[in-house]
């Protein structure tokens, strides 16, 4: 079952935890990141926090996009544009 919300989760999407992810991850309540994988078959987002040298994998329950996000580099989930 594909989740309705994924097609507002793409690669370049500048995010905060959500409160359900607060919840699960109070040590990040307060970072902020980029979007940097998102898989089509699992539930798994691929992040970057802000200041991270590796990368998190997160529940896409756990994170909510930041408003005003609009980054250049977005690319969606179900397109094969080759990126």
């Amino acid at each position: 079952m594909i989740d309705q919300k994924t097609d507002r989760i793409v690669v370049g999407t500048r995010f905060k935890m959500s409160k359900p992810g607060a919840v699960r991850c109070p040590e990040l309540v307060d970072r902020t990141g980029i979007v940097i994988d998102v898989s089509p078959r699992t539930t798994g987002i691929t992040v970057l926090f802000d200041g991270a040298r590796r990368p998190t994998c997160l529940h896409r329950d756990f994170i909510s996009p930041v408003s005003g996000s609009g980054s250049p580099f977005r690319r969606s989930l179900y397109t094969d544009d080759g990126a």
